[in-house]
C-alpha cells in the first residue's frame, strides 16, 4: 500500500491532470455549483449533493494540510483515527460547517476511510457476511453474502478515485 505521504501525493481535487498521451483531461466529479444542485456523482447509491462534496474536499485538503505526515506513519490504526478524528472535527467547528451530528459522523467516516483505509469500501470489508467484494469499474461493485452474488451502490468517485484506493 506504500506511505501514506506518497499515497496523498497521488490525490487530486478535480484539477485538470495530463494523461501519458500528454493532453489534459477534466475530472468526472461536478464541483460545487453556486445554484447548489445535486451533483452527478452517486456515492453510497445517493446522489451528493455538490456542496457536502465541495465541504469534503476542501475539509480532506485542510485535513491533509494540518496531519504531520511524519508522526501518522509512525501512529497505530486506532491512535491515528483518533487523531484524524479530532482534526477533523476542530476544522468543521473553525470553518462553521453547517452541519447536523449525523452528517459530521459520515463526513468523519468517510475522511478517515479514505486516508487511512479503502474509501468507500471500508463498510463492506466490516461486514462479516460478505465473503467477497469484486470491483468491475468506478460504478459497478458487486459482493458476494450468504453464497449470492448482488449488486450494491457503494460507489467511487471516478476511475481515478479507484486507481488511488487499490494501488
Amino acid at each position: 500500500m506504500g506511505l501514506l505521504r506518497d499515497q496523498i501525493n497521488k490525490w487530486n481535487y478535480g484539477q485538470s491532470v495530463k494523461t501519458a498521451s500528454n493532453q489534459t483531461t477534466k475530472q468526472e466529479r461536478t464541483i460545487a455549483t453556486e445554484d447548489k444542485s445535486l451533483a452527478t456523482d452517486i456515492h453510497h447509491g445517493k446522489k451528493m449533493h455538490t456542496l457536502y462534496y465541495s465541504e469534503k474536499v476542501k475539509l480532506h485538503q485542510n485535513l491533509l494540510a494540518k496531519l504531520d505526515l511524519a508522526a501518522a506513519e509512525t501512529m497505530s490504526g486506532t491512535e491515528l483515527g483518533l487523531e484524524l478524528k479530532k482534526l477533523i472535527n476542530d476544522l468543521i467547528d473553525k470553518e462553521s460547517i453547517p452541519v447536523n451530528e449525523v452528517e459530521r459522523e459520515q463526513l468523519i467516516a468517510e475522511l478517515q476511510n479514505e486516508i487511512i483505509g479503502l474509501g468507500p469500501l471500508e463498510p463492506l470489508l466490516a461486514d462479516p457476511a460478505i465473503t467477497e467484494i469484486l470491483v468491475n469499474g468506478f460504478n459497478t461493485v458487486y459482493i458476494e453474502r450468504h453464497g449470492r452474488l448482488e449488486t450494491v451502490e457503494t460507489q467511487f468517485n471516478n476511475n481515478e478515485h479507484l486507481l488511488r484506493i487499490i494501488d
